[in-house]
């Protein structure tokens, strides 16, 4: 079954699962799997994703204030990306993780700050891995394209999503699949290029879970007034994402009514320098 079918995680205890995907649905599936006591857990993945290896749980590792204080002090992406990518690498040593680590170099314009899972980085040695691929399900065995045979109750796909547009009568919406062939479609991150008034959210918007609410309740004001005509969201796709803050720099350029030209940079830059980490970011 895919991740989003797991209705019930009860379902893991007792059981020999096969976990398959490297990103953020097969981590959560992995943790699962741990606390539900699965009596094995094997990992097949091709790839992995880059993650924040840590030993706090989930909801309190993916904290962003420090980044949102340096794209506020004017600290360039490329700098952020090495200060980074520094400490992604030693926390990736630290816990013993190198066999995980990501091919290339972390880059804030096109990957994802990823909270590590600390029950599954703390289980890491009992683990079976296997980097390869899924061919054939058979009879309750799994066939991996290594050559690599085992036995399996259960098959977990944390392979993300796709999205399915067939219900627009427009072909370049609905052959769309993933979010990234929807951002090329959108002006201003938001704006589709083949539908009039449809605005897209998630496309270019490349949060975490704790913070994605605050960056879309910033997206649908500035939709907002622009449907209003406060606001102009031009036909110009942009190229990569816009994490946190420099949500707030992109969308002032083009929404003076939310972000008046004296003001805006000063109090985004006070919010990000001086509101306290304990409390959650104030929503427009």
């Amino acid at each position: 079954m895919h991740s989003s079918a797991l209705h019930d995680p009860g379902a893991l205890t007792g059981r020999d699962v096969v976990v398959v995907g490297g990103g953020a649905s097969a981590f959560d599936l992995l943790e699962l799997c741990l606390q539900y006591e699965a009596r094995k857990v094997v990992w097949v993945y091709r790839s992995v994703k880059w993650m924040v290896p840590t030993r706090k749980p989930k909801h309190l590792a993916g904290d962003l204030r420090g980044l949102s204080k340096n794209q506020m002090l004017g600290v360039s992406v490329d700098q952020m990306n090495e200060d980074i990518n520094a400490d992604l690498r030693g926390r990736y040593e630290k816990f013993g993780l190198l066999d995980l680590l990501p091919q290339g170099n972390f880059d804030l314009r096109c990957h994802q700050l990823i909270p590590g899972r600390c029950g599954m980085i703390a289980n890491f040695a009992g683990i079976e891995r296997h980097r390869s691929e899924i061919v054939r399900l058979s009879d309750g065995t799994v066939q991996l394209a290594s050559g690599a045979g085992f036995g399996a109750d259960l098959v977990l796909w944390g392979t993300g999503y796709e999205v399915d547009l067939g219900y627009f009568d427009l072909p370049a919406l609905a052959q769309n699949r993933h979010a990234t062939a929807l951002a090329a479609r959108c002006g201003s991150l938001f704006r589709s290029l083949d539908a009039a008034n449809l605005f897209l959210l998630a496309p270019s918007l490349m949060e975490t879970t704790s913070t994605s609410p605050w960056a879309y309740a910033h997206a649908c004001r500035t939709i907002m007034s622009h449907i209003c005509g406060k606001a102009e969201l031009t036909c110009e796709p942009v190229v990569g994402h816009r994490n946190y803050f420099e949500l707030a720099k992109f969308l002032a350029t083009c929404d003076p009514e939310n972000y008046p030209p004296d003001t805006w940079f000063a109090y985004y830059r006070d919010l990000a320098l001086k509101h306290p980490d304990g409390r959650p970011m104030p929503f427009p």
